[in-house]
């Protein structure tokens, strides 16, 4: 398939060439096609995860499971978070 690139694309590619790593543009343009393909399915993850906490978020309130913002401290917004960076690394693991 020939294509017909933008000038700061082309320029792109020939620097990368430069640098050794690839043989040829076909080369250049898999790589950076498959970077983009796994950056975003990385954001679609991340998006999917987001979409999760709101709809638990959303179950809480309709069920009661509140909090009122005045017993909200600094504390339990710092426990919140180490409880959710060990639930992270216990999934990555």
């Amino acid at each position: 398939m020939a294509a017909n690139l933008p000038p700061r694309v082309k320029k792109l590619i020939v620097r990368q060439m430069r640098r050794g790593r690839y043989k040829s543009e076909g080369d250049v343009l898999m790589d950076a096609l498959e970077l983009l393909d796994l950056r975003n399915d990385e954001f679609d993850a991340s998006l999917e995860a987001m979409r999760a906490g709101v709809r638990r978020g959303l179950a809480d309130a309709k069920a009661g499971r509140t909090v009122p913002i005045e017993r909200v401290t600094v504390d339990s917004v710092r426990t919140l978070a180490k409880s959710t960076a060990a639930r992270k690394l216990r999934k990555s693991a």
